[in-house]
C-alpha cells in the first residue's frame, strides 16, 4: 500500500488489478500506519500531533469526542459503511478543530482581497475533498432536502453528488460551507467557517477560469450575504459575472459551434448559471441603484430557459428563475420610474407610462406557466415543491409590482381631495387603489398561511413532511427572505389606506376590489397588519441562533430590523387614530440614522467581538417616497427629500 497511486478514475490501476473498491481520500487515513501506531485514531485522521495521554488525549478531550487508540483495526480497504459507522457521529469534529482550523477573516480586505492570499501558507497538508466530505454532504442533503435543493441553486445536486470526489476542491468546500451554514438544526458557525477557509485557500491555488469556479465565487457571495457582509458578497458576485462573461455564458450554447459536443444537460447547466447570475445581479442592481452592477455585455443574448431534471430525465417545465429574470427587467424600469419625482401632480393621474407598465406586468403574468402559480388553497402541495422558493419569489414580485405601480396614485388620494379632480380621473384612481389593496391582501394571505405552517417552539429542527402537512422551521425563513420586501409594500398600502386616504376614494374602491369591504375595512387592515408584523418577526429572529418568535425581537439587528421598526410605527399611528389621539408632529427623525446602521459581523467566528458598522439600505424596492410614519419617522434615501417637497407642493396645486 506504500506505492504511489495513479489517481485514475473510476479506479486506479492498483485497485483495479486487486479487484478492490477504490475510494480516493480513504487511503489517506491509513497511510504510514506503522509510523503513526502510537497516536490515537482521531489525531491520526486529522494529521495532528497527539500527546498520547490516556484514557483521552488533550485534543480529543477539547473536542469532547471519544479517544481511541490502535486497538481498533481497519480493513485493508475500508468501505463507505465502515467509515460512516466510525466517524459519522463526529464527522464535523473529524474534519476540523473548531479552535484551530478557523482562520480569521480580515474584514478590511474581505473577498476583495483574495489576490492578497496568493502567497499564504497552506497549513493543511491535504486540501482535497475526501469520502468523509462526500458522506457529510449527502447526510446534510438527506436530513433536510428542501433547505438545500431549490430553484436558485447554481448547480445540480445529482451531478455534484455523483462526481464530488473529482470536482475542484474549492467548489466542494464552498458547497459544504454553504450547506452547513443554512442547515437545520443549526450547526456551530466555526464549522461552516472552517470549510469556507479551506475553499478560499483552494480557490487562490486554482488559477483556472471554469464553470466550477464561477459557481464557487457565486457561493462565496451567498456565504457573505448570509454572514451580513453585503459589500464582500457583491464583490464576489461581480467577479463571478466577469468570469462567466469570459466563458461566454451570455450566449446560448446552441449558438456556439465550439460547444456542439455538449449534451443537453451540460448545455442546460450553462443556461442555469447564466440566469441565476443574471437574476441575482439584477436584483442587487435594483436594490442598490447601481447601474454598473451588471458587467458590460452581460445581457440576455437569446439564452434559452434552462429545464428541470429529475432522475436523469428532462422535466417538461422550466425553472422559475428564468421567469423571475424576465420580470426583473420590467422592475428595473418600473422602480426607476416610480422613484423619480414628476413635474406636477397632474402627471400622476395623466401618465401614459402607467398604462404601459400595467400592460407589461399583466402580459408577463398571463404568460407564466400554470405550474409556477402559487395557489394559497394548495399550500401543502406548494411547500413540498422543490421549486417552492422560486414560485414564492414569483408570486411576491408580481404582487409587489402591482403595489409599486399604484403607489403614486395611492398617495395622491390622501393629499388631493376628490372634488379637485374630474369624475373619470377619480374612477381611475379608485381602480388603482383597489388593485393595490387586492395585491396587498394576497401578500398577507400568503404570509398568514406560512405562519400557520411554521413551528415556533421547535424552529431549529429539521422540517417535518407528512403526506398531509408540512412543518416549517428557521431554515425555510432564512431562504425565503424575499417575503420581507413584499410585507413592506403590503404594509405601506394598508397603513396609508387606513390613516391617510380620503373616505370618498375608499368608498369608490370597494366597488372595484374583490377583497375590500368598506364596512369591515378597518378590521381587515388591522388583522393584516398584525400578520405582516408576525412575518417580519419570524424573518428577523430566524437569522439568530436563539429560535424564532412572533413577539420577541432578535438580540442582534439584521436587514429586517428597520422594516419591522417601520411597520410597528405604522401600527402605532393606526392605534393613535383609533384612540382619537393626535398623531405626533414636529421634526421627524430619519429612520436610517437610528435603525439602518447595522452591526455587520466580519466573516469570522460569531463569538468574536470584532465588528464593523455599515449603513445599508433595507431589502425593499421603494422607500416611503417622502411620507412620514407616525409623524416621527422618515425614510432616508436618494429621492426622499425631493418627494417630501413634491407632496407639499401638491397641496397648493390647482387641478382641472
Amino acid at each position: 500500500m506504500n506505492k504511489r497511486c495513479t489517481r485514475e478514475t473510476p479506479a486506479c490501476d492498483r485497485c483495479d488489478k486487486a479487484r478492490a473498491e477504490c475510494l480516493y481520500g480513504v487511503n489517506d487515513f491509513l497511510r504510514r500506519e506503522t509510523a503513526w501506531g502510537k497516536t490515537c485514531l482521531n489525531c491520526r485522521t486529522r494529521k495532528k500531533k497527539c500527546d498520547l495521554a490516556k484514557p483521552s488525549c488533550s485534543r480529543c478531550s477539547g473536542l469532547e469526542i471519544s479517544c481511541e487508540y490502535a486497538g481498533v483495526s481497519f480493513p485493508a480497504v475500508p468501505t463507505q459503511s465502515t467509515l460512516v459507522e466510525s466517524f459519522a457521529i463526529n464527522a464535523m469534529a473529524d474534519i476540523i478543530s473548531a479552535s484551530e482550523a478557523v482562520e480569521q477573516f480580515d474584514s478590511s480586505s474581505g473577498l476583495a482581497g483574495l489576490s492578497d492570499y496568493s502567497g499564504m501558507k497552506v497549513d493543511d497538508p491535504d486540501l482535497k475533498s475526501s469520502v468523509l466530505d462526500w458522506q457529510l454532504l449527502k447526510r446534510l442533503l438527506q436530513e433536510n432536502p428542501k433547505i438545500h435543493i431549490h430553484s436558485v441553486q447554481i448547480f445540480s445536486w445529482n451531478s455534484v453528488l455523483d462526481s464530488f470526489l473529482t470536482e475542484p476542491p474549492a467548489f466542494c468546500f464552498a458547497i459544504l460551507a454553504c450547506s452547513v451554514l443554512v442547515h437545520t438544526p443549526r450547526m456551530p458557525s466555526s464549522w461552516s467557517m472552517a470549510f469556507y477557509t479551506k475553499a478560499r485557500k483552494c480557490y487562490v491555488l486554482d488559477e483556472s477560469q471554469s464553470i466550477r469556479m464561477v459557481q464557487t465565487l457565486f457561493m462565496f457571495a451567498g456565504f457573505a450575504f448570509v454572514k451580513r457582509q453585503p459589500y464582500h458578497g457583491l464583490v464576489a458576485l461581480t467577479r463571478s459575472a466577469h468570469m462567466a462573461l469570459h466563458l461566454k455564458l451570455e450566449i446560448d450554447p446552441d449558438d456556439l459551434p465550439i460547444l456542439a459536443s455538449l449534451n443537453e444537460e451540460e448545455k442546460d447547466e450553462r443556461r442555469r448559471i447564466f440566469w441565476i447570475l443574471y437574476y441575482t445581479l439584477k436584483m442587487a442592481q435594483i436594490h442598490t441603484g447601481d447601474n454598473t452592477m451588471l458587467p458590460e455585455g452581460f445581457k440576455t443574448r437569446g439564452v434559452k430557459a434552462h429545464r428541470a431534471y429529475a432522475n436523469g430525465s428532462i422535466l417538461p417545465e422550466t425553472s422559475s428563475v428564468y421567469h423571475i429574470s424576465q420580470l426583473l427587467d420590467i422592475f428595473e424600469i418600473l422602480v426607476e420610474h416610480a422613484a423619480n419625482v414628476p413635474n406636477s401632480a397632474a402627471c400622476i393621474i395623466a401618465n401614459r407610462n402607467f398604462d404601459n407598465f400595467h400592460r407589461m406586468i399583466t402580459d408577463w403574468h398571463m404568460m407564466l406557466p400554470p405550474h409556477l402559480h402559487l395557489i394559497p388553497t394548495k399550500m401543502t402541495q406548494f411547500l413540498k415543491n422543490e421549486d417552492r422558493y422560486g414560485i414564492l419569489e414569483l408570486s411576491n414580485l408580481y404582487l409587489v409590482g402591482v403595489c409599486i405601480l399604484n403607489r403614486h396614485r395611492l398617495y395622491f388620494s390622501g393629499i388631493v381631495h376628490s372634488d379637485k379632480i374630474s369624475a373619470p380621473k377619480f374612477e381611475e384612481i379608485a381602480k388603482a387603489i383597489a388593485s393595490s389593496f387586492d395585491a396587498a391582501s394576497d401578500i398577507a394571505a400568503i404570509c398568514s398561511q406560512l405562519i400557520e405552517y411554521t413551528s415556533i417552539t421547535d424552529s431549529n429542527s429539521a422540517e417535518l413532511h407528512t403526506p398531509t402537512s408540512v412543518t416549517l422551521t428557521a431554515g425555510f425563513w432564512n431562504q425565503a427572505q424575499g417575503v420581507g420586501f413584499a410585507c413592506f409594500e403590503a404594509a405601506v398600502t394598508f397603513w396609508y389606506s387606513y390613516s391617510r386616504i380620503y373616505p370618498e376614494y375608499l368608498q369608490a374602491c370597494s366597488r372595484y376590489s374583490s377583497k375590500m369591504s368598506y364596512i369591515n375595512l378597518r378590521n381587515e387592515i388591522r388583522t393584516n397588519m398584525e400578520v405582516l408584523k408576525s412575518t417580519l418577526y419570524l424573518l428577523e429572529t430566524a437569522q439568530s441562533n436563539n429560535g424564532m418568535s412572533i413577539a420577541v425581537r432578535s438580540y442582534k439587528p439584521n436587514m429586517f430590523t428597520p422594516l419591522l421598526d417601520c411597520l410597528k410605527g405604522m401600527i402605532a399611528e393606526i392605534n393613535s387614530i383609533d384612540a382619537g389621539r393626535q398623531v405626533p408632529t414636529g421634526t421627524a427623525v430619519e429612520i436610517e440614522n437610528i435603525l439602518f446602521e447595522m452591526q455587520v459581523l466580519s466573516l469570522e467566528d460569531e463569538s468574536s467581538n470584532l465588528s464593523v458598522v455599515e449603513s445599508q439600505d433595507p431589502p425593499v424596492f421603494l422607500g416611503l417616497l417622502g411620507m412620514d410614519v407616525n409623524g416621527c419617522m422618515q425614510w432616508r434615501g436618494r429621492h426622499e427629500g425631493s418627494w417630501r417637497k413634491f407632496w407639499k407642493k401638491c397641496l397648493q396645486e390647482d387641478f382641472f
